[in-house]
């Protein structure tokens, strides 16, 4: 094949790459979008490079993945033998009020709380 063949298709198949996206109306959102909205004021709490507990209660388990891809340097462990004393949790919704009650009368201090249309996520801390 010519050079010249291979590079005018390379050049049309650019084209027709520009011009599908720019038609492209529906911007949906991802499921990673959501957990960007939900997680960036925590960056502003939590120091690079911290090492933090991860709590998920009745949300599967791979949002951890999402939520440590996203607050990466800061590391997400899953760990029960190493004890932390900060703890990401992520819960439903439902479980948001006897959530905070628990870690109130567990001692535990809330340093960041948000929520979006189907979880709620909450930092807290065994130190005062």
């Amino acid at each position: 094949m010519k050079v010249s063949y291979i590079i005018s298709i390379l050049v049309l198949a650019l084209i027709n790459c520009v011009y599908q996206y720019s038609i492209k109306k529906d911007f949906k959102p991802s499921e990673l979008d959501w957990y960007v909205n939900s997680v960036t004021d925590i960056v502003d709490v939590l120091p690079k490079g911290t090492n933090i507990e991860f709590s998920a209660i009745e949300v599967p388990l791979d949002i951890q993945t999402r939520i440590r891809y996203l607050l990466a340097p800061r590391l997400l462990s899953l760990n029960d033998k190493i004890v932390y004393d900060t703890v990401l949790t992520v819960a439903v919704l439902s479980k948001m009020d006897s959530l905070s009650e628990a870690l109130s009368e567990n001692g535990s201090t809330i340093l960041w709380q948000n929520q979006d249309s189907r979880h709620f996520y909450i930092l807290s801390t065994k130190n005062k």
